[in-house]
């Protein structure tokens, strides 16, 4: 090989290496997401809403991915592409006639590494022909891995069966509400626990401190085995954080540390500080020390408010106080609890039995021996058990999860990625709290317009290691041209240079490169502002509000179908609804009833319906006379029941006491509705000129079916108004059950 020839050959290698920085250069950004409401449509709504049915669940069809430009997908972001969800798959029971969500399985297994069992009851499985049927799905863009699955039976006994954290069965008889509550954030937290009503403690992450808690007190209690029940869910605060870890590493490395978590030397270690630092501790006070008596491990996917109920088994450990006082503890930020209620009592003897399916179906396909399973998004594994009419049910779940919808814009370079992973595995709270405040990852991001323009610099800039490796390939590349300066005629040295200065540009490229973005997630037009919604091509503007949800909205003809399809319904008629604070309307509306205990003598719970939260909403078109009413929505044979229909008491029987009376039926109690003194009002350029409120009044099984609660002789057309503030009490019969209750009622707007 001659001189010239050899030159030739090594003043190639900085070309292919060129070539290879200048692919690393391309990025194919693409809108991606995965539309949540499709999850809880009913079979019967999910084609109409653009979604496709698998064996009772839904899936999206994709809006988000339509938006094939950079632009389109950037407006599009803002209607709510967000970096979207992890933490699946659900578990579903089928009441006989539909499936009812009934645990999000492991939230926090999100690698190998920290893999999980959880347990939780079935208190909505209803054994129909001796048959019961449990789904295990999932509904978002992720890689579970369900190791296995074990259902458990018991005849039934009074209360619900529920298995404590570590598995254990308890029975849920009788429910106290804490007597005293403290809060790091000094709220009122007594009033917003006490109530499972969707309202939330809910601390702000505060970057000043490190942890949030709460501390209850119950007095008068001598169990030393007394059962908390805790309803709770995770802020999207540690999703966000999360994700960023996933989308920072990108797939295949994200994929290696989930093995290499699993490795014996480093297991114990990882999987201390993931239950140190970021899941919510559980507490007893033994009259000189905190000592620990669980770990919970809430997600934010549950139908409603995204919150899951916990069971944990406290022993008592001061013998000399019949106070017992509890803290829950975590990152600051991390988590909101709706309920908290102790049930000292003691279990009764219960017959438990591990069962079999008897048919199991993976994707409308036969299987057997599924486990252990890997899952994609919309994969749905449905179980057939046989059962008894008095079987109650409960069941163990283990497995983990993977993200599966990474963002290639979002990677680091290898040798930063794996340094920031270690960084925080090696460091504690603190360091959480410091990275999220300086990064914006204590937000709820919904596009990446919720960070500055400084917090995604701080998200994306490489570790001072990157730049020195850069700096050594330079300082290489100088030395290789200085040597060949010393070997080649001048007519060579020019192309080299060239290319020396053309992989140096192309190294500032890749660095840039890592600070561009895409959105991806769950559209949602409602978010839009008017320009951005008219350039959105999926979302149509219809004042005063964005409604869409892709392209259909317009199909919808009746307020329900509007609402369970996630648009905004926009009535050109008479219209009674329940709305938020900014009018939109509540999908799950509920009215919360104070609590009462087990009592030897008849007792009035009460409420108020209409709230700044849930208000009751008028629309007029111009009609002159109408009225607005309430009425039970099973009619006047209607009852109050608790959630597994064992347990009842009356609305509408007149006879004192809330005993039962000469109506259809063998319960007590009635329900009284008071319209006269509440707060109406009128919309923006609206008066309550020719309105009146209705009397107050009680349900009389045949007499009084319905309770008016607005009338109008006269008004304006087009106009609104929000009625707030009526009073509602409920006649409880002596000697009631302690459970949760619950009665359906329907409001109805007509022209009379």
């Amino acid at each position: 090989m001659n001189r010239n020839t050899l030159y030739k050959r090594i003043a190639l290698i900085p070309v292919f290496v060129l070539l290879f920085l200048s692919l690393k250069t391309l990025t194919l950004a693409g809108c991606t997401g995965t539309p949540t409401a499709c999850g809880s449509l009913p079979s019967g709504s999910c084609s109409s809403c653009g979604c496709s049915t698998t064996a009772g669940y839904c899936s999206n069809n994709g809006a988000c991915r339509n938006n094939t430009t950079q632009t389109n997908c950037n407006y599009c972001s803002c209607a709510g592409c967000s970096w979207g969800g992890n933490s699946c798959p659900w578990v579903g029971s089928w009441n006989g006639e539909e499936w009812i969500l009934e645990h999000e399985a492991f939230p926090f297994a999100a690698f190998e590494g920290v893999s999980t069992t959880s347990y939780d009851s079935l208190p909505n499985l209803k054994c129909i022909n001796g048959e019961v049927k449990i789904k295990i799905y999932e509904g978002l863009p992720e890689k579970s891995f369900v190791n296995d699955f074990k259902l458990f039976k018991a005849e039934k006994v009074e209360g619900l069966v529920k298995p404590d954290l570590t598995g254990t069965p308890r029975i849920l008889s009788q429910r106290v509400t804490p007597d005293n509550c403290a809060s790091s954030d000094k709220q009122d937290c007594k009033l917003q626990i006490s109530s499972y009503d969707g309202e939330f403690w809910e601390p702000e992450f505060d970057n000043s401190k490190t942890e949030d808690w709460i501390e209850v007190e119950f007095n008068n209690i001598n169990s030393q085995s007394s059962k908390l029940y805790i309803v709770a869910r995770k802020q999207a605060f540690l999703t966000t954080y999360y994700e960023y870890m996933a989308h920072m590493m990108g797939q295949k490395q994200f994929y290696l540390f989930s093995d290499i978590s699993k490795w014996e030397i480093f297991n114990d270690r990882i999987q201390n500080w993931w239950d140190e630092n970021l899941k919510m501790k559980v507490e007893v006070w033994d009259g000189s020390n905190w000592v620990n008596q669980g770990l919970i491990s809430a997600g934010y996917h549950m139908p409603g408010s995204g919150a899951d109920d916990f069971l944990i088994s406290i022993a008592k450990k001061d013998p000399g106080s019949n106070t017992l006082k509890l803290r829950m503890r975590f990152l600051t930020g991390a988590f909101g609890i709706d309920y908290i209620t102790l049930d000292s009592s003691l279990d009764s003897t219960m017959k438990i039995e591990s069962i079999t399916p008897k048919e199991i179906t993976l994707n409308d396909k036969t299987s057997t021996n599924v486990f252990p399973l890997s899952m994609s998004y919309d994969d749905s594994l449905i179980m057939k058990y046989d059962c008894e009419p008095q079987d109650t049910f409960f069941f163990s779940i283990d497995g983990y999860y993977l993200p599966d919808n990474f963002l290639k814009e979002r990677e680091k370079s290898l040798f930063c990625a794996w340094g920031e992973l270690i960084d925080f595995f090696s460091k504690g709270k603190d360091n959480v709290v410091k990275i999220a405040s300086e990064k914006g990852l204590y937000k709820h991001a919904k596009c990446m317009d919720s960070f500055t323009k400084e917090e995604i610099a701080k998200q994306q800039e490489e570790c001072p290691l990157y730049y020195i490796i850069w700096a050594i390939f330079f300082i290489t590349l100088i030395a290789i041209l200085y040597l060949l300066y010393r070997k080649l005629a001048k007519k060579h040295f020019i192309p080299v240079l060239i290319i020396t200065l053309s992989l140096l540009g192309a190294s500032l490229g890749v660095i840039s490169t890592y600070a561009t973005m895409s959105c991806s997630g769950t559209l949602n037009c409602s978010n839009c502002s008017e320009a951005n919604c008219n350039s959105c091509p999926v979302c149509t503007w219809n004042p005063p509000a964005c409604s869409g949800t892709p392209s259909s909205c317009s199909s919808y003809s009746t307020q329900a179908a509007c609402s369970t399809c996630g648009c905004t319904w926009q009535a050109t008629g008479l219209l009674v609804d329940i709305v938020d604070a900014t009018n939109n309307s509540v999908s799950s509306p509920n009215i919360s009833m104070s609590n009462k205990s087990l009592s030897f003598s008849s007792q009035t719970s009460t409420g108020t319906l209409g709230t700044s939260s849930e208000k009751i909403f008028i629309q007029s078109d111009g009609t002159t006379n109408w009225q607005v009413s309430i009425a039970a929505t099973d009619g006047p044979t209607g009852l109050w029941e608790n959630s597994g229909s064992s347990k009842f008491f009356d609305f509408n029987d007149s006879t004192s006491n809330a005993e039962d009376g000469a109506d259809s039926d063998s319960y007590g109690g009635q329900l009284s509705i008071s319209p006269s003194s509440a707060t109406l009002t009128a919309g923006s350029g609206c008066s309550n000129a020719g309105l009146s409120l209705g009397s107050n009044s009680s349900f009389i099984e045949g007499t009084v079916n319905s309770i008016l609660l607005l009338s109008a002789s006269s008004q304006s057309s087009g106009c609104n108004w929000s009625l707030t503030n009526v009073g509602i009490s409920q006649s409880i019969p002596k000697e009631q059950a302690a459970d949760s209750y619950g009665i359906n009622l329907t409001l109805t707007i007509v022209a009379i």
